[in-house]
């Protein structure tokens, strides 16, 4: 129970559309009791003109015991302050940009509160689910067949992204959907 492959449910673009999370060995092992996950970084890794929709992206996480209780917790991803994590990492592919994300300071608290519940658990009773659903649009019209969208975590004082979805054509993750204009 000490460890967990953080598990992508859904990733959800423009509403309905969702991006394929591929194998479980991509996805980085977290300990979800003892690593800071409060400080977590996700990083949307975007072709310049696509872009995230502000205060719609969350982070979804499901813990329970069978037969038992349950706690969840939806937290909102706000824009990470840049010019602190941004110069710890890599820099991003040619004609890509990162928009750097974290939690509000309620969130923090409400995953720290969580993860000393998750502590007093019997060992191996636990499920845990995380699910990220973030929200995009486009600066302008963009061929979704010739978009890629990644999203990337690192946990405080890292100076590497794993990758939690790796360069996902955005016109799969559409499954027909349009992908809207951003307002503004």
């Amino acid at each position: 129970m000490r460890r967990l492959l953080l598990v992508l449910m859904v990733l959800a673009l423009a509403g309905c559309a969702s991006l394929d999370v591929g194998t479980a060995n991509r996805l980085r092992a977290l300990d979800y009791l003892n690593d800071k996950l409060p400080e977590l970084l996700i990083a949307f890794d975007l072709p310049y003109g696509v872009q995230p929709v502000e205060g719609k992206s969350t982070l979804h996480f499901d813990i329970g015991v069978a037969g038992g209780e349950r706690r969840q917790l939806n937290a909102v991803l706000d824009l990470a302050d840049a010019d602190e994590a941004a110069g710890t990492l890599p820099p991003p592919h040619t004609a890509r940009v990162y928009f750097l994300f974290g939690f509000s300071g309620k969130d923090k608290a409400a995953l720290y509160d969580l993860q000393v519940w998750a502590r007093t658990l019997p060992p191996g009773t636990a499920t845990v689910n995380v699910s990220l659903s973030p929200a995009f649009c486009s600066a302008s019209l963009i061929d979704p067949a010739k978009v890629n969208v990644s999203v990337l975590v690192a946990l405080p004082g890292d100076t590497s992204l794993a990758p939690l979805v790796d360069r996902q054509p955005l016109s799969e993750a559409m499954k027909g959907g349009t992908l809207a204009l951003c307002q503004g």
